[in-house]
């Protein structure tokens, strides 16, 4: 291990508990399948393998499991911990060779999203030691670079970082500090002016101070996530995020299809036992579930034609296919538009309309999540054919039922909905 990382980096890990757990581990019966868990998580965005991490940790200290704790829970959840711990550190260790080629690029990809690539330098200069600043999304944009960015630079080249919000971004920089803490201070009168006991005052100035504080946050915060390309790196794992969603689709159609299938051989009294006995290994994948290879390499026994119907032909499959290999990140799918895509998962459950109407809902309740609002326009047939509308999700602050004097907050940038957008329409 310490051959792939720095010195600096291995050392740090060496005196680490994640060291010690992983030395124990090392030489136990649970090596094998740690090593393929390890590998595993390679395929996972790191922010998702990060938040399944804290729900271990979280299920430790409510069941009370302590590290050295016997028995066959403490144990496992040990085991699973020190993977999780040294995939996040390797993840983030500052490599050599190969992965300070790919950093590079990494630099460059970030470069490319500003109108003028000078800005870039002024964002995020260098340090004396050469070392990048810290503030860039360096973990981002090297997930970006694992799970396909190359196909999200047609949204990122028509809604480039321009001079003038970098300029405005430094101007507010100055003075937000003293913004905050004035919005702050305005709160907290606000709060009390509802208390007859305090003396403090709110009228027309006062709100009309709160609005403009508000705003100049705001604004600065939107900004933030343009040059700091927030936005960016939460358009790709918004686009993976919902790509891994039609997946799960495409699961429930197969377990649908073999639930079916099942039934019909039971009232033919044929077991799946018999089968795999028969076919031998062809047979086994259909008792393992394997459903849709089972279907098909079992052609010349007459099975498949019992369950034609249910796979809908070519198109079905072609669609399950899809969504089971990512296609949309392949650069010969391209460009991504999402909307099409849920349209294929709709065409996918049509079997079922409450799972057909279930894949539109669940999109719109995963873009509720992230502050996004987002509806499509239907045609006859009931297909998906555009964006009908798409916004940020608003916050009201101080009276929310102060009909149309409200203080609202746009929660996303213009310039990640704008970017989402895209991401929907393919433009």
């Amino acid at each position: 291990m310490a051959a792939f990382c720095d010195k600096k980096r291995w050392e740090k890990l060496r005196r680490s508990r994640i060291y010690d757990r992983l030395r124990v581990e090392s030489n136990s019966a649970g090596a094998p399948w740690q090593s393929r868990l390890y590998f595993l998580l390679h395929l996972m965005p790191v922010e998702e393998a990060g938040s399944l991490r804290q729900q271990l940790k979280k299920w430790e200290i409510v069941t009370d499991k302590s590290h050295g704790e016997q028995g066959r829970g403490g144990d496992i959840l040990t085991r699973l911990l020190a993977v999780f711990d040294l995939y996040i550190a390797m993840h983030d260790a500052q490599f050599a060779g190969a992965e300070l080629a790919s950093l590079e690029l990494d630099k460059k990809t970030a470069q490319a999203l500003f109108v003028n690539p000078g800005d870039f330098r002024q964002i995020f200069p260098e340090k004396k030691d050469g070392v990048e600043d810290e503030h860039l999304p360096i973990r981002g944009l090297r997930e970006m670079q694992r799970f396909g960015t190359s196909l999200l630079h047609n949204f990122y080249e028509n809604h480039k970082i321009t001079g003038t919000s970098v300029a405005r971004w430094q101007e507010l920089e100055k003075i937000i500090a003293q913004e905050q803490r004035k919005l702050k201070h305005l709160h907290r009168d606000w709060v009390k002016s509802k208390n007859r006991k305090n003396d403090i005052k709110w009228g027309a100035e006062e709100e009309t101070a709160y609005k403009s504080a508000l705003k100049l946050v705001t604004e600065y915060r939107h900004l933030t996530a343009q040059v700091m390309l927030q936005s960016h790196v939460r358009l790709h794992r918004l686009l993976i995020k919902i790509l891994g969603r039609l997946v799960d689709f495409a699961g429930l159609w197969e377990r649908d299809l073999y639930f079916v299938l099942l039934a019909r051989l039971h009232l033919k009294g044929v077991k799946t036992e018999d089968i795999a006995e028969q076919f031998k290994d062809k047979g086994a994948k259909l008792e393992n579930g394997q459903i849709v290879v089972a279907l098909r390499e079992l052609k010349d026994t007459g099975l498949q034609a019992k369950v034609a119907d249910l796979l809908n032909q070519k198109e079905t499959k072609e669609i399950r296919n899809g969504f089971d290999h990512f296609d949309t990140l392949k650069v010969k799918y391209f460009p991504v538009n999402l909307t099409a895509e849920i349209d294929k998962a709709r065409r996918l459950m049509a079997y079922d309309r409450k799972l057909k109407n279930a894949v539109t809902k669940s999109v719109i309740d995963l873009l509720k999540r992230e502050t996004i609002e987002l509806k499509w326009s239907m045609g006859a047939d009931h297909k998906l054919e555009k964006v009908s509308f798409i916004s940020s999700a608003k916050a009201f602050h101080l009276d929310k039922e102060s009909g149309n004097n409200k203080i609202v907050e746009e929660l996303c940038d213009s310039h990640f909905i704008a970017m989402a957008k895209s991401l929907f329409t393919g433009e």
